[in-house]
């Protein structure tokens, strides 16, 4: 499962090759924001909201229909579903015993 993809498809449909016959792409792909961007810039770019009750809903539809399911998650440690790189470059600032005067 790749929750959300954003630009193309192609992860995605590779999982789908690789996965369960009978599924389908929304299935295995949920969100899909064409905007090329991480998922934030693509969700307000394109207007959508990121419904992680929807993603949730997916997994749970995909986990009982095959025996196994694997989740791609999005690059980053904080899952940038909204804020990450913003929330990383802040707590390595405080780490480093700095202040942020904030963010644009």
């Amino acid at each position: 499962m790749k929750p959300i993809c954003c630009g193309d498809r192609q992860d995605a449909e590779l999982l789908l090759a690789a996965g369960s016959d009978g599924l389908t792409i929304d299935e295995i792909n949920p969100v899909w924001l064409k905007t090329a961007a991480a998922p934030m810039v693509g969700s307000l770019t394109e207007k959508v909201n990121i419904d992680v009750d929807q993603i949730l809903g997916a997994f749970h539809f995909l986990k009982d229909r095959v025996e196994h399911v694997i989740v791609e998650g999005a690059g980053g440690w904080m899952v940038p579903i909204h804020l990450n790189h913003t929330v990383l470059t802040v707590q390595n600032i405080l780490g480093r015993g700095l202040r942020c005067a904030g963010f644009v």
